[in-house]
């Protein structure tokens, strides 16, 4: 019975990322990050509860894969799409035309989840490290943006006449950064040491002010942020292995 507990848990992973697409489609996008940031607490969860009951197995592992996709993957791209979407048919709503055809190019976002999923799946470098963007990571730094749009934070009218391009440029770098062969610090402590665990301590005290003074907006800052952390990271080691 105990083995299927962290399974039960990936599954409301997943549940939670089906709502949410669902809420999306309905323009509520509040409450559909709500539900992804559960989906990721459950996605923590589902790990350690195996590691705990000690049933770690592959058919847990192919299932959480199958539960990002749909969370962190399928999810966050949909949302992105719908709030696109509005924006653009309210930019034209003078007019009484709505072409918001661009704003489907961030489903691509979701194909390059998938790959980069299934690839780590069977990628054994992946142990101690990450080898592209975490899908979890990505689906922070699209949904910040989904938040700060919603919210009025972020004013895509000033920029209209430059969205075509902003929105395929954005689009192409969150799928690259899925899949690029650049290592990126896992948040997995050996010890608590400060010593060993310089660059995630960093990252997250750096996260807490960041979120203290932007809210939900300045997630996609924390994301860039990881990002930077983790390659002078992986200069100082070959640095240091090259002496």
């Amino acid at each position: 019975m105990r083995k299927h507990i962290p399974n039960a848990i990936t599954l409301g992973n997943m549940l939670c990322g089906i709502l949410a697409i669902l809420l999306f489609t309905q323009y509520e996008f509040e409450w559909s990050i709500y539900l992804i940031g559960i989906a990721a607490l459950l996605d923590f969860a589902d790990g350690f509860v195996a590691r705990m009951l000690k049933v770690s197995g592959d058919m847990g592992k192919q299932l959480d894969s199958l539960a990002d996709v749909v969370s962190f993957g399928l999810a966050p791209a949909i949302g992105l799409t719908y709030v696109l979407k509005r924006e653009i048919c309210s930019f034209d709503s003078v007019l009484a035309f709505c072409d918001p055809s661009i704003a489907y190019v961030p489903l691509a976002i979701a194909l390059f989840s998938a790959y980069r999923l299934a690839k780590f799946n069977i990628d054994t470098r992946q142990t101690d490290k990450f080898i592209g963007l975490p899908t979890p990571a990505n689906s922070i730094l699209i949904l910040s943006l989904v938040w700060g749009i919603d919210h009025g934070t972020m004013d895509l009218a000033g920029a209209s006449d430059y969205l075509e391009i902003i929105i395929v440029v954005f689009t192409a770098f969150s799928c690259w950064a899925l899949i690029a062969e650049l290592p990126l610090l896992a948040l997995k402590f050996k010890n608590f040491g400060w010593a060993d665990n310089k660059p995630r301590y960093l990252l997250i005290l750096s996260a807490i002010v960041i979120f203290a003074f932007s809210g939900i907006t300045g997630l996609s800052l924390v994301v860039l942020l990881y990002l930077i952390i983790s390659i002078i990271d992986n200069r100082i080691h070959r640095h240091e292995i090259s002496r």
